[in-house]
């Protein structure tokens, strides 16, 4: 799974990155793009 980030580019590398077991990874996949949005939406608020 290609993730559309500019920090996180590759699922599994950044599983084993940052240490998350085979399977909790269907659980995860979201949350490190989903991360992301939150902060680029929370900064696009503070600046409207």
């Amino acid at each position: 799974m290609e993730i559309k980030s500019e920090y996180y580019n590759n699922l599994d590398e950044n599983m084993e990155k940052y240490g998350i077991a085979e399977e909790d990874i269907p659980m995860a996949e979201d949350t490190f793009q989903a991360l992301e949005e939150q902060m680029f939406s929370f900064a696009m608020f503070m600046l409207m």
